[in-house]
This record gives C-alpha cells, structure tokens and sequence, in this order.
C-alpha cells in the first residue's frame, strides 16, 4: 500500500485479539489522558491567541502569527470548535459540581448532553457485534486501570467476568456461566472500601454485560469517568479551598470531555474491524438486531 509515492504500513485488525484476551498494546492512560487534557484546557487560550494574532495579508486571508496563511473561514470554523469545547468542558464541570454537592456516588449520566454524540453513533451502529468489540475492548482497559492503580484483587475479578464474556461471546459457554462471573465482579465492587476501585469493577461488568443487550453500552463510560473523576477531587471528608476545588473539577471536566472523544473514535475501529473480523461469534450474535 502506497501514499503518495511512500510505502505505508496497512491496518491490522485488533478484533481477533480483544476476543481472545491479548493486550493489543495499549498505551499507558496516563500518558495519552494528561496530553489530551493539557490540549483542552488550552484551548479558551488558543482562541484568544488566534484572535490577538491575526495579521491581515492578501484580501480573504489572514495570518496566525506563525507564517502560515489561512482564510478566513478556516479561522472562523477553528474558533467554533474552540467555543464548542469550552462549553462542553464547562457544562461537564457544572454537572460534576452539583453531582459533588449532591454526594453522589455515580457522577455522570448516561442521558448526559455530553454522551449525545456518543449516544448517535452507537444508535448508527446496526451490527451489535462492532459494539461487543468495542465494550470488550473498554473492559480490558479497566482491567489494566485496576492493576496500575494496585487493586489486584479487584482487578482478577474484572478479568474473570471479561474472560467468561469473550468466552459467552465466541459461543464457547452459555450466558449462565459468564453471568455468575459477571454478577461477581459487581459483587466484589460491592465490597470495596476505595471508591475508584468500586467504580472500575461496575464499569467491567457493564461492559461484560453488553454481549447480553446494547442497552448497557453507556454503562462502561458512566462509570469509568466517575472513578476517574475520583481521582482528581479532592476526598470527600476532605473541606478544600473554592479555589483549589474548582481547579480540581475543570481538570475533571477536561480529562472526561477528551476521553468521550476516545471512546467515539474506538468505536469507529470497532465498526471497521468488525467487517474484517468474522468470529468465531455464539449463533444469538449473529444476529444484527440490538
């Protein structure tokens, strides 16, 4: 495969390894997530920069500063994407802080304004396997959250529930035995004292249980972004100062705004690599129907 005139490397499909429980060389969440944050929270700057930097040129043009021509409308469409995530950012945020207030256990929603695009493309998505992919691969990633953090034991029992599904899915055991392992790895969140760790095993297992009804396909980003929106407010016994807490919830919002972003492009792949993926799939998941 060539671009222009250059040898590219072509896309290997990752299907085949998120049934089988292979680690598909995930990056680390910290690396990926901190850059993605650090790029949001810059952008209400950005525009302003964009603005005080523009210097006029050739009729229909403006310059950014760095030498590079744009139109107009380019630059028009590049404020709007800023304004856009800056509101979003903003009514993110706003949530967390009333959810805050409110002491709730579960800090987002899955009818949330932020999910609606989201909400979009898993209602576009008519082949129910491209979404089991995509939540078995989201469930792994938890798996992996759990043992960075230290909660092995919490950990195991996430695999355990992923493993039974991937089994379920592939046709290999029926739903009773990937159910009890699922309800275990509730069970176990249950039991947990760290609210992160209690946070990451209810999202494993609303993953898990995707292969049963698409209706659970929100459960795993509700969840997720609440452990780790745990992890940048401050302890609830904890009485911070407004500034400090404020600053706490903006960085939240961020991290949550970009890993929304995440989980729409992985379920873009997850759509591709289904057509390239052909199972082996239980008889119930051939099926198209939600």
């Amino acid at each position: 495969m060539r671009r222009n005139g250059k040898p590219v490397a072509a896309q290997v499909s990752l299907a085949p390894y998120i049934l089988n429980g292979k680690d598909c060389g995930r990056r680390k969440r910290g690396e990926k997530s901190k850059s993605t944050m650090e790029k949001t929270d810059k952008q209400p700057t950005a525009k302003r920069e964009l603005t005080v930097n523009k210097q006029p040129t050739a009729e229909g043009e403006t310059r950014t500063g760095k030498g590079e021509p744009q139109t107009a409308d380019t630059l028009h469409q590049a404020e709007e994407v800023s304004d856009e995530a800056f509101k979003e950012t903003q009514t993110i945020a706003e949530n967390l802080f009333g959810r805050m207030k409110r002491k709730n256990k579960i800090l987002f929603r899955p009818d949330d304004e932020c999910f609606s695009s989201l909400r979009r493309l898993l209602s576009q998505t008519d082949d129910r396997r491209a979404v089991v992919l995509w939540s078995l691969s989201l469930a792994q990633e938890g798996v992996g959250a759990l043992r960075e953090r230290g909660f092995f034991v919490a950990a195991d029992a996430a695999e355990s529930a992923l493993s039974a599904t991937r089994a379920w899915a592939a046709g290999e055991i029926k739903m009773p035995a990937a159910k009890r392992e699922i309800l275990a790895c509730h069970a176990r969140a249950k039991t947990e004292t760290d609210a992160f760790a209690t946070a990451m095993l209810h999202a494993a297992g609303q993953a898990c249980a995707v292969v049963h009804s698409v209706r659970h396909a929100l459960g795993f980003p509700v969840y997720e972004l609440t452990a780790q929106a745990i992890r940048f407010l401050p302890p609830r016994s904890a009485v911070p100062d407004s500034e400090g807490l404020l600053s706490a919830v903006r960085s939240a919002a961020s991290y949550a705004r970009a890993r929304i972003r995440e989980y729409e492009e992985k379920l873009c792949l997850a759509r591709r690599d289904r057509a390239l993926f052909a199972g082996p799939w239980a008889s119930f998941l051939h099926s198209s129907s939600p």
